[in-house]
């Protein structure tokens, strides 16, 4: 099971105690993936169209807790990806359905259509928090964290992606809206903000999992870091004793070793016989000790002298 899909399964499992909160999150699952099923013959029924079975469920008790009216639930395999099964919820109010519309505030009291987000329902944060779950469970996906950071959720119309910005955005949480070839995405790409939304809509153990993956990916490129100073630091001291060591043999080959005063001579010979070793080690190795700025300025006279020879 992809982390989405296990998100949005925690999420179909999460349910207020409050009847707005209720409502609210129905109210966003038919804006975000609802139509008006309209048959002869048959009174007329809102149709909430979903991919996942335990979003279907929850749809079910939502109505059944907020509604008084029958439901529905359908299987169909989609014809183009035979995996992939299809749940239509048939939702079949005793009331007139303009009356249900009005109640989950989806059409004014002329009983025409609210376009966009039902605001006089979402006064309270709390109620904004379960428009955003059902927006979440009828068009949301998140990305595997391991793999990147990703929070999305398709819709067709702009107008309604720059009111859920809106909406967001009371609740401290700032996202995208870009363009695709079939509508718009809302999304973030923010692993602070993608926490804050999956616990804000109640995916509890799914922000755990995230922040978990954020610590130790943390802690990956840290030692990666540090690995990469190190090596580094390692080739720059491999390279300076290579240095050193060819200008000890230069003044050998020239005679002007037996010439070295005896602190510099004893210093050329333990770089000879420790090729490997830091300034911090060499210094160590002399008798008396010495610290390594002594060390490197013993060095560099060395190397000095060796340009002398060849000039």
């Amino acid at each position: 099971m992809s982390f989405s899909q296990s998100t949005k399964n925690e999420l179909a499992r999460f349910l207020t105690d409050t009847n707005c909160c209720q409502r609210s999150e129905l109210s966003a699952l038919l804006v975000f993936s609802g139509s008006l099923e309209m048959r002869a013959g048959h009174r007329p029924s809102l149709v909430i169209v979903t991919e996942s079975a335990a979003v279907a469920r929850k749809v079910v008790k939502l109505t059944r807790n907020c509604l008084e009216a029958q439901t529905e639930i359908r299987v169909r395999r989609r014809e183009r990806l035979q995996k992939n099964l299809s749940y239509q919820v048939r939702i079949i109010p005793a009331a007139p359905v303009g009356e249900v519309l009005q109640e989950l505030a989806l059409v004014d009291s002329f009983h025409r259509p609210v376009w966009g987000i039902p605001w006089p329902l979402l006064q309270a944060d709390h109620c904004q928090w379960a428009f955003l779950r059902g927006a979440f469970l009828a068009k949301g996906s998140v990305t595997n964290p391991e793999k990147t950071y990703h929070w999305e959720i398709s819709l067709e119309e702009k107008y309604l992606g720059e009111e859920m910005i809106k909406l967001v955005r009371t609740l401290g949480v700032n996202l995208g809206l870009t363009d695709r070839k079939k509508g718009y995405l809302l999304y973030s790409k923010n692993a602070d903000e993608i926490a804050n939304l999956l616990a804000g809509m109640g995916a509890y153990n799914a922000m755990l999992a995230l922040e978990n993956i954020r610590v130790l990916k943390e802690m990956r490129n840290t030692v990666n870091r540090q690995v990469n100073c190190e090596t580094a630091n390692l080739d720059k001291t491999v390279e300076a004793a290579m240095r050193q060591i060819a200008a000890i043999r230069r003044l050998e080959s020239t005679g002007g070793f037996k010439r070295l005063s005896p602190k510099l001579r004893q210093v050329a010979e333990a770089r000879l016989e420790n090729p490997t070793a830091s300034l911090k080690e060499l210094g160590e190795l002399l008798d008396p000790p010495v610290d390594k700025s002594t060390v490197a300025s013993r060095l560099r006279r060395i190397e000095q002298l060796a340009k002398e020879v060849r000039a």
